[in-house]
């Protein structure tokens, strides 16, 4: 039996590319040669709608739509002289087979009413979240903003960390120290650490100290002595602290010591009213001579009382120190 006799009749072949014997289509191996062969490709093939799994043509129902759309496609295709392209009159009609192609190629759209209902309220729920998320977003701005200001105001007014040095100031004040005692401790306390409590206890220290100075220059009776305890206590004041305050406080003193240098030069009694002539010295100035008689103002501070010229003395008020009476003698002594 032949080879041609054992395949099936409607079994088709094709060549092998090696031997150029008649193999199968399906094969992949020459069976004459064994030289391996590539799966048969075909070119063209023609499907219907059966083969695609779709209906028979006689189960078709063409809808209208797409019926009048292919014949207006038609009657425009006819030209522009047919009159009748609108409404589909003296075209040849569709036969089945374009008929139940049309059928197979028409859809609907499916309608978006139902679905504008049922996404709606997803939308205006998304907008709420999204609108709700940008209120929340500006309130912890707002809130957070608020903080942070707090907290910058609270850092300017108190930048300074709280004080670990220990001050003697509250001990000192306790046992009585001298006020310059004081003052030198709350100074040294501030250079370490200036914080609100030490800078408060220097400008207390610096009271005292002012307070000690003004009470013995303006001592009821006048006493070189206190003048001098003044002038030191005001200089050892601005040696621990060289502030503004005590630096006025020191000049304070050196002016009341510049003011009470006089010195009597002579008194005339000669013209029945007594005169005196004095001499007021200055370290930074010039000498100068005042003639006065009793009642008149020297520098504008010191007011002649008397003048005596058989104890060669003059009486003098000091209109600065509580009207503190002060006699000056011959000898520059004041007493």
């Amino acid at each position: 039996m032949s080879d041609q006799e054992e395949r099936p009749a409607e079994e088709k072949t094709r060549l092998c590319r090696s031997c150029r014997m008649e193999i199968s289509v399906l094969a992949v191996k020459c069976r004459f040669c064994g030289e391996t062969v590539e799966r048969h490709r075909e070119t063209t093939r023609m499907l219907t709608i059966e083969d695609l799994g779709g209906e028979r043509i006689g189960d078709y129902s063409p809808s209208s739509d797409v019926l009048h759309a292919l014949e207006s496609f038609r009657a425009e295709m006819a030209g522009p002289n047919s009159q009748q392209a609108a409404g589909g009159a003296g075209l040849p009609p569709l036969d089945e087979h374009s008929q139940a192609m049309a059928s197979a190629v028409t859809w609907s759209a499916p309608s978006t009413a139902g679905m504008d209902e049922q996404v709606s309220p997803d939308v205006w729920k998304r907008k709420l979240a999204y609108l709700g998320a940008f209120v929340a977003a500006l309130l912890v701005l707002y809130l957070g903003g608020l903080h942070v200001g707090a907290m910058m105001r609270e850092y300017r007014e108190d930048p300074l960390p709280r004080e670990t040095t220990q001050s003697r100031v509250p001990e000192l004040m306790e046992q009585g120290a001298a006020p310059v005692e004081i003052l030198e401790a709350a100074a040294e306390a501030a250079r370490r650490e200036n914080t609100p409590l030490h800078r408060a206890q220097l400008e207390q220290a610096r009271a005292l100290v002012s307070a000690e100075v003004q009470r013995l220059l303006d001592s009821e009776t006048w006493d070189r002595a206190h003048l001098q305890r003044a002038g030191a206590i005001a200089h050892h004041a601005y040696s621990a602290d060289s502030s503004a305050p005590m630096r006025r406080l020191r000049d304070t003193v050196n002016e009341e010591r510049w003011a009470y240098n006089m010195l009597i030069r002579e008194i005339d009694e000669s013209s029945g009213e007594a005169q005196v002539r004095l001499t007021l010295l200055h370290p930074y100035e010039e000498d100068r001579e005042v003639t006065a008689r009793a009642g008149d103002m020297i520098e504008d501070r010191f007011r002649i009382s008397s003048i005596n010229g058989r104890g060669n003395n003059v009486r003098l008020v000091d209109t600065k120190r509580n009207d503190r009476g002060l006699t000056l003698d011959m000898m520059g002594n004041i007493r």
